[in-house]
Order: C-alpha cells, then structure tokens, then sequence
C-alpha cells in the first residue's frame, strides 16, 4: 500500500468540502463589485471563450488559474510518474515563454454613437434658421425632427455605453514557477442626462412654413412612389394637422429609415405639435425626469435653464482604467489529483476622467483623444489565489482575483476628486470534460458579479468553449459566452486556431456577438471600431506566439 494513500483521501477530502463550500458562499453574494475580468488573455482562451479555470495549459494561468503551475514539471513524487491524470502532458512540460500576447476589444451597450451623433445634428436642425424657424435642408435635417426622441430616452438610459480594453504582456514559466509582465487599459463611455429641461426655440414654428422646408429638402430621390405613411396615421397625423400630405410622406419615410417605433414616432409628433404651438420642446414630457444632481461639479460643463440647447447640462461620461502588473505566480501540488497557486501582482494603476458636453456643438469630435488627459498613479499589489483539480476526463477549478481589493486614487478635475477604482474580489469557476486526450469541453461560470467600467452596468458572464487538437499540429478552438447580468449584447460567440511548429506555437482569436448595431455616418465621435455601417455590438480580437516544453 502506498504511504501516500491516506494522505491522498484526506487531502482530497478537505479540498473537495473547501470548493462546496465556497462555492455555495460566493453563489449567494449579491453585491456588485468593480472588477478586471472582460479580458481574455492569451488566444487559446479568447478561442474558447475565456473557458480556461480548469484547462489552462501555459503561462496564461496567471490569469485563468495560477494553480495549474503546481502540475507542470514535476517528477519528484511517485504519483507524477502516473500520466493517468495529466491531462495534458503538464508534467512533461519544464518551461515555457509568451514572446507576445495582446488583444484588444470593444462593445455597445445600446446605441450611444448614434444617439449622441443625432443630438449633435439637434443644434443645427433646432437652431434658429435664416428668417426664423427650423433649419430643414435635406433628408438628415428631416430624420432629426423623428430621431431626436429615441436619442434622448437612449441616453437618458444609465446602461446604454461604450467600453473596451487593451492587453499586451509577456511571461517566462520555470516548472511550477512563473513571472510575467501585463498591460491592462479599460475604457468606458456613458450619458448623464439632463432631461429636466426645457429648450425655448424663440420663435414660433409655422405649419405651413415647416411643411414647405420639408417638402423641399434633398435626398429623397429613393423614397418609393406612393409610399404610404406607416406611422404618422390616426391620433399622431391629428398631431400634426397643419403639415401637408407630401411633408408627413417624408417625415414618416425618414422614421421608417431610422427603424423607430411607433412609441418613438408618436411622441415626435406631440413634441413637434408643441414646437408648432408655443415653441418650445420640454424634455422631460419626453423621456421623464432624470435629475442633474448626479453629475459632479467637476463635470459640470454649463449652466442649466438658458434658452438654447448649448445650455442643456447633458454629460458625455469618460472613465478608464489602465494598470501595468508585474505578476509572480507559484502553483503546488498536495496530491496526484490537486494543486493549490497563487499570485502576487506588483501593481502601477492609473484612474482617467474626463466628460464632454452633449450639445455643445462638434464638442465630442476628440472624444477618442480624451480619455488619457486627466488622470491619477498609484502603485499597490494584487493577491490571487486558485484550487486545480484534475481526474480521468475532467478537470475542475475555481479562481479568485483581487483577494485584497487593491484600490487605486482617482484624480482632481476642476478641483473635485473623482471616485477611486477598487478591484474588489472576483470568483471565478469552471469544469473541463475530456472524452479523448484531444478533445476538450469546459463551461466557466462568474460565481458573483461586478460592475464594468460603465457606471450602471453589471456583468456576470457564462462561458462554453472546446477545443480539438489535431496530431498536436493544428487546434481549432470554438466557444460562446453571454452577460447574464444584462441582456444589451446577447450571446457573443468566438473562435480560434493555434499552429504548432514544434516548440513554436502561433495562436490568433477573434470574437463578435450575434446583435448587431446599425451606424450612421458619423462624423462627431472618432470611433475607429464604430464608425460607419454595420457591426457587432461586440468584437474582440487576440494574438499569441509562445515557445513551450
């Protein structure tokens, strides 16, 4: 009988009762926690859809699970003679070395670069034209007078907003020790709105006139002969009563472009009668009240209550984090099936801040630019620690990240100081099925969840990926994962390939959601991955060369 029999099954025993149990714990924690997780590193996670805790198989455990290093290279006990359990060769494995690893993605939450995009176009259209009235000379003028209502309730909605995140980092793993070095940056965009407002054209907006400024506007060369209003029809074309039959045609063709509801079109109309009426729109007969007490002073870029649409206190939010860490990671095994890791993170954050008035005009043009400008450094350390637990077939693991909540200082803007950026705690787990020795199937699953970089925007993300590796040549990777805390994306789905050439591996990634967003021309907000037609509301991409035996 092998002495280490018994020390196998009370080990195994006290490990098993430890996952239950913080398993079990961390399913019931309910509060939000600002976290560091809507990263994939390395290109054979991003393939399989950050499906990595329990499968991780090189230096990226310093992300996924640092306690996978405890398998790699270690001959000295009798069990590790035994591959029954090794998965995956870790033991065969004595060092390896990321030459590079870098990613980068981004994603909407809604449909802000339109919504601000539109409201931009607003100032023109509302402003006071030459002789008096609206400002009305093509088809774009005349999808303002539909569109400016969907634009206001969108960023009158806290969760609609733009994020991404770059990566890049390197690291060397000898046997069960490991160094690394990363770059983290996450960006985020979102409105504060100020709805509790009322926009005083100065001047009264005559039917007839308006009628003549729309039934003369350009660009409607493509509108179908006899096309017959969807919308405007019943109570809402009783609404505008005083505009002609070509002009609603038009008006109700440019709505139907733009894809709006019948909600959407109906409070245009009203909006619009009002504007005909007594000249003025008031915003908050629109999308409701949404106080301004919430922006800061430091972000306070106008005063509130004047007559012109420059006065209206709506804030473009930018709020990004970037941290350069130094990661020491060392894993150990206690028995032939379980491993216990760790890291300790050196540290150096930075907290952006930045805002940007909506309607002040071509205000957001060097809305890309800005989010670096104003910041605060601070240094501090990160502890991560992971379980690894390995069987024949299956694998098991939990992460947690950021056990000691390193906190890093905001900066002073217009002489208030804007919130610091505290990584609170972060618990991850996943479960790896291996029918053969070169097919792999693991679900991951955030066990609470935190808010992103977005201030009103929670994630908690479930993962399913797979990966078959072919000969050891050619793996080809496939995997899903979705935010059950929201529901703006849906599912997002990746893919990958790795190439080996022998102790050279090449592994490329890429990522995109099922839902789309349609974008106008936009000529306002510099968006390089959001910038015209259509795209996926999310996209990532990721690249990894390594060496590793």
């Amino acid at each position: 009988m092998s002495p280490f029999k018994n020390l196998y099954s009370s080990t195994f025993k006290q490990l098993f009762i430890l996952m239950i149990f913080l398993t079990c714990f961390l399913l019931g924690l309910q509060n939000p926690a600002l976290a560091m997780n809507n990263f994939f590193i390395g290109a054979r996670g991003q393939g399989m859809a950050g499906a990595n805790v329990a499968c991780v198989n090189d230096e990226t455990a310093q992300h996924y699970n640092p306690a996978a290093f405890g398998f790699f290279g270690k001959k000295q006990q009798p069990w590790e003679l035994d591959t029954t359990y090794d998965n995956y060769d870790l033991s065969r494995k004595n060092w390896g070395f990321t030459i590079f690893d870098a990613g980068a993605g981004a994603k909407v939450t809604g449909d802000l670069p339109n919504y601000v995009d539109t409201l931009d176009k607003m100032i023109d259209t509302f402003g006071e034209g030459e002789g008096g009235g609206l400002t009305i000379d093509n088809k774009e003028d005349v999808k303002v007078l539909t569109g400016f209502v969907p634009a206001l309730q969108g960023i009158s909605d806290p969760k609609n907003g733009l994020q991404f995140n770059l990566n890049a980092g390197t690291a060397v793993r000898v046997k069960n020790y490991a160094i690394g070095a990363r770059m983290f940056f996450n960006g985020g965009a979102w409105v504060n709105a100020d709805t509790d407002f009322t926009y005083d054209l100065g001047y009264t907006v005559d039917p007839g006139d308006l009628s003549e400024k729309i039934e003369n506007a350009e660009g409607y060369e493509d509108i179908p002969q006899g096309y017959e209003p969807q919308y405007i029809t019943g109570n809402t074309r009783n609404d505008l009563s005083g505009l002609s039959d070509d002009a609603v045609q038009k008006l109700d063709y440019a709505a139907n472009e733009q894809g709006l509801s019948q909600s959407e079109v109906d409070r245009a109309a009203k909006e619009l009668n009002s504007t005909m009426q007594d000249g003025t729109i008031d915003f908050n007969q629109v999308v409701g009240n949404n106080a301004t007490d919430d922006i800061p002073e430091a972000y306070s870029t106008q005063q509130n209550g004047g007559d012109a649409l420059e006065d209206n206190n709506s804030t473009l939010f930018l709020r990004s984090f970037g941290v350069a860490e130094v990661p020491i990671s060392y894993g150990h095994t206690v028995s032939e099936h379980w491993s216990v890791g760790g890291n300790f993170k050196l540290m150096q954050g930075r907290v952006y801040a930045e805002a940007l008035p909506v309607f002040e005009k071509n205000a957001t043009e060097d809305f890309g630019d800005k989010f670096t400008e104003a910041y605060k450094e601070t240094t501090n350390f990160g502890i991560d620690l992971g379980i690894n637990g390995r069987y024949q077939m299956f694998n098991v693991g939990i992460i947690a990240r950021n056990l000691n909540s390193p906190s890093f200082d905001g900066p002073t803007v217009n002489g208030t100081k804007i919130d610091d950026v505290t990584l609170d705690p972060q618990f991850r787990m996943g479960v790896a099925f291996m029918p053969w020795n070169n097919l792999t199937i693991e679900l991951d699953y955030d066990l609470n969840s935190y808010d992103s970089v977005i201030e009103n925007y929670e994630e908690q993300n479930i993962a399913l990926g797979a990966e078959w590796d072919i000969y050891k040549i050619l793996a080809l990777r496939l995997g899903a994962y979705k935010n059950l805390a929201e529901d703006e994306v849906g599912t997002v789905y990746t893919g990958g390939i790795g190439l080996n050439f022998w102790l050279c591996r090449l592994d490329i990634a890429a990522a995109a959601s099922a839902d789309t967003l349609t974008l106008e021309d936009n000529d306002d907000l510099d968006m390089p991955l959001y910038d015209n037609g259509e795209a996926p509301k999310e996209a990532r991409v990721n690249a990894k060369l390594s060496v590793d035996f």
